[in-house]
C-alpha cells in the first residue's frame, strides 16, 4: 500500500481556492507568477490518492472428521 500523489502545476492549485476566496487566490497566482513557479509541476502528497496491491489468503487447511 502506498499513496500516489497527482502533479498539477503550482498556478492550478492556487486557482482551485478561488472558489472560497477568489481575491486571495488571484494575489497567490501573481505571486507565484512573479517568482517564476506558478507553471511548475508540483505533487503535493494529501494522502487522499492511494495504491493498494491486495491478494486473496490461501484458505486453512480443513481438517477431515475421523
Amino acid at each position: 500500500m502506498s499513496t500516489n500523489p497527482k502533479a498539477f502545476s503550482v498556478r492550478y492549485y492556487l486557482e482551485a481556492g478561488g472558489g472560497y476566496a477568489p481575491r486571495l487566490s488571484r494575489a497567490l497566482v501573481r505571486a507565484a507568477e512573479a517568482m517564476g513557479i506558478a507553471d511548475r509541476m508540483w505533487a503535493p502528497d494529501f494522502r487522499d490518492r492511494m495504491t493498494v496491491i491486495a491478494r486473496v489468503a490461501s484458505e486453512p487447511a480443513t481438517r477431515s472428521a475421523d
